[in-house]
């Protein structure tokens, strides 16, 4: 199984990781609530593929942290026919200054930094 690190690039080495041995939708759930904001997963209201329900990922456009709050969701560009499907989306994007990457191409990422200092 493929696990993952989410980690803030702007911070030193070690401050930076946020987690690591993240399963898929651990790593996406952490880069979606950072700073306290919040997401769903929605069904589409429109049924398609064979009777399939398209997903689509809503986030907050605010954080609870602030005080707009968590509360307002809208609608991204982020579908899917499956959780998994906008999970695999959502760890290739930055999200609120969070970033992820494989376990292992994260500990090559570290050895080519460390390398270069």
């Amino acid at each position: 199984m493929t696990t993952y690190t989410v980690y803030r690039p702007d911070y030193d080495y070690s401050s930076m990781i946020e987690g690591s041995g993240l399963s898929l939708a651990s790593a996406a759930h952490v880069l979606l609530t950072g700073d306290g904001y919040a997401y769903e997963i929605r069904d589409d209201a429109t049924p398609a593929r064979d009777g399939d329900v398209l997903r689509v990922l809503w986030v907050s456009d605010g954080s609870a942290n602030s005080p707009r709050s968590a509360r307002y969701l809208h609608a991204t560009r982020i579908i899917g026919w499956s959780d998994d499907e906008i999970f695999t989306k959502v760890v290739k994007e930055e999200w609120h200054g969070f970033e992820a990457m494989t376990d292992d191409e994260f500990a090559a990422y570290l050895t080519a930094s460390n390398e270069e200092d």
